[in-house]
């Protein structure tokens, strides 16, 4: 039963945190998947025209295309997401934000009188 609750937890605690960012996720393993099916597309035109004088070199950048969208993809992480930035700027106080003074209701009510 605890056990069981632990991953209920644990899984709810993992969507959380994946949802705001789960359109950064889908474009890196978009890009990586991109980038290994074009190395691969290359693999087999190589091995069909016996041109394997850039095979190592493909490999390189294959592997350094890899490593950089891995660092970028952590890099831009750490950003906070459009949904964290716009709640953050529209939290409802902006009509105060823009006026020169605030005034209390003791102001309101002084003048009144």
């Amino acid at each position: 039963m605890f056990y069981q609750f632990i991953k209920i937890v644990a899984a709810t605690k993992i969507f959380i945190w994946i949802k705001p960012r789960i359109r950064r996720i889908f474009y890196f393993f978009i890009f990586v998947g991109i980038v290994i099916y074009l190395h691969n597309e290359y693999l087999t035109w190589a091995e069909k025209s016996n041109n394997l004088d850039y095979l190592g070199i493909s490999f390189i950048i294959k592997n350094i295309l890899v490593l950089l969208a891995i660092i970028f993809f952590v890099f831009y992480l750490k950003r906070p997401t459009t949904f964290e930035t716009d709640s953050e700027l529209n939290d409802g106080f902006d009509k105060f934000r823009k006026k020169e003074k605030l005034r209390s209701k003791l102001d309101n009510l002084i003048d009144k009188k």
